[in-house]
């Protein structure tokens, strides 16, 4: 029997995935330009670490399905309140689950994306 012991979150240090998703934003800017989402800081927040996490991405294919989708993720968040913030919002409180979330940006093609953000085709176009 394989016992794993499971390292509980520290105070002031980011989890581990917040980590796995900055790693994700960070290879999407190295291999597809940040064509979806530009993310001047995932760099950073990974440190010495960014450039061997990027050439894993980079040998390993089975990632870039997550690494786009954490990219339209954060995107769409982004364009969420961009928009929310223009009409007089001040203040954010998220509670959605991420497959809730899943399934509104696998619903963005055609006329949902311009419902979701208009950002659908610009996707497509970026990654075709």
């Amino acid at each position: 029997m394989l016992l794993v012991k499971h390292k509980l979150m520290q105070s002031g240090l980011p989890s581990r995935t917040a980590l796995a998703a900055a790693a994700h934003r960070a290879a999407h800017q190295a291999l597809e330009k940040g064509c979806i989402f530009a993310d001047p800081l995932a760099l950073r927040i990974l440190g010495e670490n960014a450039k061997s996490l990027i050439r894993e991405a980079a040998e390993d294919p089975s990632r870039y399905r997550m690494r786009i989708f954490i990219a339209m993720r954060t995107r769409f968040a982004e364009n969420v309140l961009a928009a929310a913030m223009e009409h007089g919002v001040r203040q954010l409180v998220m509670l959605v689950r991420a497959r809730c979330l899943r399934r509104i940006l696998r619903s963005l093609s055609g006329r949902n994306a311009r419902a979701c953000g208009g950002f659908g085709e610009e996707i497509r176009s970026c990654l075709s």
